[in-house]
C-alpha cells in the first residue's frame, strides 16, 4: 500500500523519536544505538529532507549530551541551512541558540555570546517566550562567566521583559542568583551578598541543594573580598556539609574537599573559592572533567 521508500520513512521516524526519549532518559547505548537504525531506514527511505532535518537535530541533541559540542553544531548547520532556505526564521533561530549553547558549554564563550545574541534577534518576538527566557538567561550567563560584567548588567536591564516570564520559581531563583554575579563582580559586594542569602535560601525551598552550595561558595567568595574571612569559612564549610551531603561525582567531591582542608588550615584564598564553585558548575555540563587545582598552585590575592 505504501510502497518500500515510505515505509522506511516510518522506520526511520519512529526510531529517531525512540532514540530521543532514551536520550531524555539518560540512556546513551540505547539512543545512540536507536538513532543509527533511524539513520539506516532513512538511507533507503524516500530522501524526504524534512524527515533528515529532524533527524539532524536529534543526533545533534545527543551528540551534545555526549559533551560532543563542535559535532553536535556541525549537524546543526545543515538544519539551520534548510530553515534559512524555507525562510523559517523563527526555527532558524531556535537552531543558533542551540549552536551558542554549544559553543559556550565547549568553552567558546565570545562565539557562543555572537551566537546567542543573533538568534534572540530572530525569535523574541516570536510564537515561544520560553526560548528567547532561556536564551537571555545564558547570554547573560556567558557574559558573567567570560568577565563581562557590565555588558551583562546592560543586557538584563535590556531583555528584561524576557526575563520577567521566568516559567517557575526555580529559573527566578537562577535569574536572582545572575544579578548577585553580577553584582559582585562590579564591587558591590553588600548588595552581593544580601542577593546571595536569598538565592541560597529559594534554593533551599525547591530541593536544589546542589545550586544553594555553589551559591554559599560564592557568598564565601564576596565575603573574602569584604575582607571578611572567618564569615567567609563558616559559609564555605556549610557548603562543604551541602556537598557531602549529596551524590556528587568524585572530581567534584575531591574539589569540595581540598577547598574544606584549605580553610581548616586557614589558608584558603578567593582564587580557591572561585575556582571550586566554577568547576561545580561545569562538572554538571562535562562530568568527563578533572579538577586541575590551579589556585593550589600559586599564591593568592
Amino acid at each position: 500500500r505504501y510502497g518500500p521508500n515510505q515505509v522506511s520513512d516510518y522506520q526511520a521516524r519512529a526510531h529517531a523519536e525512540l532514540g530521543n526519549a532514551y536520550r531524555v532518559s539518560d540512556r546513551l547505548h540505547e539512543a545512540s544505538d536507536a538513532l543509527a537504525q533511524a539513520r539506516r531506514f532513512f538511507e533507503h527511505g524516500s530522501g524526504d529532507m524534512a524527515l533528515e532535518v529532524r533527524l539532524l537535530e536529534l543526533e545533534g541533541s545527543f551528540a551534545a549530551d555526549c559533551r560532543q559540542f563542535g559535532r553536535a553544531s556541525k549537524l546543526l548547520l545543515r538544519v539551520l541551512d534548510f530553515y534559512n532556505r524555507h525562510q523559517a526564521f523563527h526555527l532558524a533561530g531556535r537552531t543558533i541558540i542551540k549552536m551558542g549553547l554549544y559553543a559556550g558549554y565547549a568553552g567558546d564563550f565570545a562565539e557562543g555570546i555572537r551566537l546567542l545574541e543573533q538568534g534572540l534577534a530572530l525569535v523574541e518576538d516570536g510564537p515561544d517566550p520560553d526560548l528567547a527566557c532561556a536564551a537571555s538567561h545564558n547570554l547573560i550567563l556567558f557574559l558573567i562567566d567570560s568577565g563581562h560584567f557590565r555588558e551583562a548588567k546592560k543586557l538584563r536591564i535590556v531583555h528584561s521583559r524576557h526575563l520577567a516570564d521566568a516559567g517557575g520559581r526555580v529559573n527566578e531563583v537562577k535569574f536572582r542568583a545572575l544579578e548577585g554575579r553580577i553584582d559582585s563582580g562590579l564591587g558591590n559586594y553588600q548588595r552581593a551578598v544580601d542577593i546571595f542569602h536569598e538565592v541560597r535560601h529559594g534554593y533551599e525551598e525547591v530541593d536544589r541543594l546542589y545550586d544553594a552550595g555553589i551559591t554559599n561558595l560564592d557568598l564565601a567568595a564576596v565575603l573574602l573580598l569584604q575582607g571578611k574571612s572567618a564569615e567567609a569559612a563558616q559559609v564555605a564549610l556549610e557548603a562543604v556539609d551541602i556537598f557531602k551531603g549529596l551524590q556528587i561525582q568524585r572530581e567534584a567531591f575531591q574539589a569540595v574537599i581540598l577547598l574544606r582542608n584549605a580553610f581548616e588550615d586557614q589558608a584558603a584564598t578567593l582564587e580557591m573559592v572561585e575556582e571550586v564553585a566554577g568547576f561545580l558548575r561545569r562538572i554538571e555540563i562535562d562530568p568527563a572533567l578533572r579538577f586541575e587545582g590551579q589556585a593550589w598552585e600559586g599564591p593568592g590575592r
